[in-house]
């Protein structure tokens, strides 16, 4: 795979209104592509990137993103076990069978609270965020509620969550003024949990 891009890099054009755009410094590259603030971006721009190997331990988003989080394979998942159990069937590898979820009906079944990245992390005192899309639990489509949706989100591990999306956006239930696939929202509302974070850190730090 090669990567390649001819646009020069600049700021989010619909970056949320009243945050500091010093987070997204302009390029202001010389003409022999030197000199700027962002040297690697304009590198990969000009110069590309080949990527020469991919590994994944399955190639759709959900069962991925599953892997990414537990280290685990998607067939390990404590609701796939569940699903498996109830099917009398083999492990079948899909999106709607490898959600992160916790059950009591499966030995070693605490995906969310538990057996994740995220968790082990604030276990250990670690700060933890969430931005994006999260395709790892079970929305109910007739009755969608974010609220509901970012208390499960931060259950799994995640002190902070917005911004954020549930799956794929086929409907319009997902589409609201802020919980859609708004990239400007999501970059902003990263770089506001990073800074505060780093902020709270220094002062405790101090004290």
């Amino acid at each position: 795979t090669i990567c390649l891009f001819f646009e020069e890099w600049t700021p989010p054009p619909h970056f949320p209104k009243g945050r500091d755009m010093e987070f997204f410094p302009s390029n202001n590259n010389n003409d022999d592509g030197g000199g700027g603030l962002l040297p690697n971006m304009e590198r990969l721009r000009t110069q590309g990137l080949q990527l020469m190997q991919a590994y994944t331990t399955s190639p759709m988003c959900g069962t991925s993103r599953y892997s990414t989080i537990t280290g685990r394979y998607p067939s390990r998942s404590s609701f796939n076990k569940l699903k498996n159990q109830e099917d009398d069937d083999i492990s079948d590898i899909v999106i709607p069978k490898t959600k992160l979820l916790d059950t009591s009906q499966v030995v070693d079944g605490q995906d969310c609270s538990e057996n994740n990245l995220a968790a082990v992390l604030q276990q250990n005192g670690y700060r933890t965020g969430m931005v994006g899309k999260w395709h790892l639990g079970n929305t109910d489509r007739d009755n969608y509620d974010y609220d509901a949706f970012r208390e499960h989100v931060q259950g799994c591990g995640f002190d902070y969550a917005e911004a954020l999306y549930a799956e794929n956006l086929w409907d319009d239930i997902y589409w609201t003024e802020w919980h859609s696939h708004n990239m400007e929202y999501m970059t902003e509302r990263a770089v506001n949990f990073i800074t505060t974070t780093s902020s709270q850190t220094e002062e405790e730090e101090e004290e």
